[in-house]
């Protein structure tokens, strides 16, 4: 089935979806609080064949699609859920009705493709001969809620899985992905340095927090491009705060940031590494504490056959020129690597278009255009229809 149509296939079924994605990106919502998001998309879902488990985190929804027939393999199908604390800043007929918060990452768009591969599926469920398990994972942003997934036994059973994102920067409709490694783990940190507050014009009363802070953002700038060079690592110091006048010495500076790495025991080095840099700069008469929040500690890393197979099916299904197999590794992290651990498979990025503006910005919203390629590449990776799907 080559250059596949939905509209020949499932006839209204790309309207409609499209209809549920800006519907989802009206009403975006933060962790672990998706409660309408999760009702919109039962609205979707109870009516279809499926059996929907009690939710593991409160917000989730995670459904079987059982064959008819004999059955020995799960695949798994993830699409991620929640929005951001970013306003958005476009007037669409579509924006945000909740104040701060919009789509900023694509997860409406996720939810929309894998509603339409739900749909597809159900309308072939005569002819699977595996279980497909789809999975609403609520809290991809800052909670990191794949890892609690995992936890909770929702992957149980699963042989194999698979999770795509809108990626800005690539071709529309083109699908990258690569064996091993495909993104990082990733650690935010912060570093409080703790002097003695005093009026500016009196410097030897106190112990200004603030030039050790600055000297510590300085070296952690210096051992980003050591550990660079050493293992592809980053640190990224993104926040100095401290003092609140220009005639007040603060008694207090912090410094907060991200790490990315490759493994988890570059990911303990780096944070001794900031540790030793930290107690260097502060001297005498400063102390530092510091806080690691360690909670995405996990790469995502693909199986070599899952890569190939998606990159097979992409060809297969969109030509060849819609088939890329990525030269290296990517430095965003996403708890997906908490499914791949458990099940193998492969987390894969579907092209928004090279010129599409950035995630995590307020300008952001999903290309609409996409929607199709990816329910069918999600169905296809279902497996287990002997025919093109229809």
């Amino acid at each position: 089935m080559n250059d596949a149509d939905l509209n020949g296939i499932f006839p209204g079924l790309m309207e409609d979806l499209i209809k549920l994605r800006r519907d989802l990106h009206r009403i975006p919502e933060t962790a672990m609080e998706e409660v309408q998001t999760r009702e919109r998309l039962l609205l979707e879902l109870t009516p279809l064949p499926l059996d929907i488990h009690p939710p593991y985190l409160g917000t989730d929804i995670v459904a079987d699609l059982t064959p008819p027939g004999p059955w020995v393999e799960t695949v798994l199908l993830r699409a991620d859920m929640d929005g951001l604390l970013i306003a958005e800043e476009e007037d669409r007929p579509w924006k945000s009705t909740h104040e701060g918060k919009m789509h900023a990452c694509g997860h409406d768009g996720h939810m929309a493709v894998l509603t339409g591969a739900v749909r597809l599926l159900c309308r072939n469920r005569e002819r699977l001969t595996k279980r497909v398990r789809f999975v609403f994972q609520p809290g991809e942003e800052m909670r990191c809620a794949g890892k609690l997934l995992a936890r909770s036994g929702a992957y149980e059973g699963c042989t194999e899985a698979y999770a795509l994102h809108g990626w800005p920067g690539i071709g529309e409709g083109v699908i990258r992905t690569k064996g091993g490694v495909f993104l990082a783990a990733t650690d935010t940190f912060t570093f409080t340095f703790t002097g003695k507050g005093t009026h500016g014009a009196t410097p030897w009363n106190g112990e200004n927090p603030l030039p050790p802070a600055s000297r510590f953002v300085l070296e952690a700038e210096a051992l980003h491009e050591r550990v660079s060079e050493r293992a592809g690592s980053v640190i990224s110091p993104c926040i100095i705060r401290g003092g609140t006048s220009a005639n007040i010495i603060p008694g207090r500076c912090t410094v907060e940031g991200t790490t990315r790495y490759l493994d988890r025991e570059e990911g303990l080095a780096l944070v001794e590494e900031l540790r030793a840099a930290a107690r260097r700069c502060a001297g005498e008469g400063i102390s530092v504490e510091d806080y690691f929040d360690r909670v995405y500690d996990l790469p995502v890393i693909n199986g070599d056959a899952h890569a190939d197979r998606v990159l097979a099916l992409a060809a297969g299904l969109f030509g060849p020129e819609s088939s890329r197999r990525a030269e290296k590794h990517d430095m965003m992290a996403e708890d997906f690597a908490f499914c791949l651990e458990r099940v193998r498979g492969c987390f894969f990025q579907l092209g928004l278009g090279e010129e599409w503006p950035s995630l995590h910005t307020s300008r952001f919203d999903f290309n609409d255009r996409v929607i199709e390629r990816g329910v069918i590449l999600f169905a296809a990776l279902a497996g287990g229809l002997d025919e093109p799907i229809r």
